[in-house]
């Protein structure tokens, strides 16, 4: 997945006008073991926008996980 299609996942709070932001944001990110998850937020605290890309495992034998670190 590329930059433009993670771009196009990217959830707006519903009733938040991106461009009338006019205050500090900030971006969390957390890599878990099954996906990356991203959301901005005002300096309110308030959620602006979210994002969650997955992230695939392979299973090479039993009791091995193992994930590509490019899609991280």
């Amino acid at each position: 997945m590329n930059n433009a299609d993670f771009r196009e996942k990217i959830v707006i709070k519903k009733g938040v006008n991106p461009s009338s932001v006019s205050s500090a944001c900030f971006i969390g990110v957390d890599v878990g073991s099954a996906s990356v998850r991203a959301g901005v937020f005002d300096s309110h605290g308030q959620r602006l926008a979210f994002a969650v890309h997955p992230i695939s495992q392979f299973h090479p034998r039993a009791n091995v996980v193992e994930q590509s670190s490019a899609e991280i």
